[in-house]
């Protein structure tokens, strides 16, 4: 079965101009202007596509969107871990105004339990999960009742805070407590709660339009993940695959961080496979492109829901992926194939007229 009838039906949406500048129209699929892109289309055509996926993309010299999506790509899509990517950015915001050291320890922004002489983790180290906080998925990892106890954010921090353990002697330990304690410390530093901040330092300058923070006090949500909202800022944005778009337009436009502090972020460790700060940066082949590209990767998966989000920062492009885990796999660049794959080589290596 074709691609096109494993996705429809489908919204393709195009964009001249600038991104952001205006809302996106969408031609017929056998209209020519459609047509241009069933290369990008096309690339995906093995992949067994089907369900509620979201797909946009972005190739910032062409100055063109395109946009995929079936009829079911909500406006409360969990984005999971793409969360932290967006805190990560929160924190750089915060080391850029002098407000934040990202090699000071946490006790210098919060009270911090007593735990004998262990030293408190850095800031560094919660953005990096080498602080060693106390687990909320216990020692196998599969624990989710911390995420079902309904505990404020306030109080979900200082449960993270207290039993912490000695940080890993080398490489990382993935823990959602980090992210959860970095979101506290933002409130701290700047006086204001988290909505707020995310209103005012990501929402507004990404003209980002139905993204929110799931809260502890609101309903449940049956198409939510249970628990969704006790991952706090670790795991509990929702939001279109459109959103996630305009996003990575800000971090690479500017307009979230400046180009020092966004380096800074970016700047994958190999000694921690690659991982920078609320993300991972490496270099790896694409099909079609005569060299490795440098891409910058956060993935997010909660309940059935999984995201990917891309930058291609030397070439100024992005990639987002929004679907259900069960119906599509996203696939691992390193390994050379699969969804993901497939998609950045064509927007890194092809041209499209």
């Amino acid at each position: 079965m074709s691609l096109l009838l494993r996705l429809a039906p489908l919204l393709v949406a195009f964009a001249a101009g600038s991104v952001l500048a205006q809302e996106p129209v969408a031609p017929r699929l056998d209209d020519p202007q459609a047509s241009a892109y069933q290369t990008i289309l096309f690339a995906a055509k093995d992949a067994g596509v089907e369900g509620d996926v979201g797909v946009a993309f972005y190739r910032g010299e062409r100055d063109y969107r395109l946009l995929l999506t079936t009829e079911g790509d909500p406006v409360g899509s969990p984005w999971g871990s793409v969360t932290k990517q967006v805190i990560a950015t929160m924190v750089m915001q915060q080391v850029e105004r002098g407000r934040i050291t990202l090699d000071a320890p946490v006790i210098a922004y919060l009270p911090l339990p007593p735990q004998g002489d262990m030293a408190a983790p850095t800031i560094r180290e919660l953005l990096q999960h080498r602080s060693g906080l106390r687990n909320p998925e216990g020692p196998a990892g599969n624990d989710t009742s911390f995420y079902r106890s309904g505990l404020s954010r306030p109080a979900a921090a200082q449960w993270c805070l207290t039993e912490r353990q000695a940080p890993p002697a080398e490489g990382w330990s993935y823990n959602n407590c980090d992210y959860i304690v970095l979101g506290a410390v933002l409130e701290a530093v700047t006086g204001e709660d988290m909505d707020r901040l995310l209103a005012d330092y990501i929402f507004l300058p990404s003209q980002m339009k139905d993204t929110r923070l799931v809260s502890p006090l609101d309903r449940a949500d049956p198409s939510h993940p249970e628990g969704l909202a006790g991952y706090g800022t670790s795991a509990a944005l929702v939001g279109p695959t459109e959103d996630m778009l305009r996003f990575s337009l800000a971090l690479q436009s500017g307009r979230l961080l400046g180009e020092e502090a966004l380096e800074d972020m970016w700047a994958g460790d190999p000694q921690l496979g690659f991982m920078a700060l609320g993300q991972w940066s490496y270099a790896a082949p694409l099909k079609g492109c005569d060299a490795p590209q440098r891409i910058i990767e956060r993935r997010g998966a909660i309940g059935d829901q999984q995201a990917l989000h891309l930058i291609l920062p030397d070439e100024g492009r992005s990639l987002v992926l929004l679907g259900p885990a069960p119906n599509v796999e996203f696939g691992a660049i390193w390994t050379g194939e699969g969804l993901a794959y497939d998609l950045l080589s064509v927007l890194a290596c092809e041209e499209m007229e």
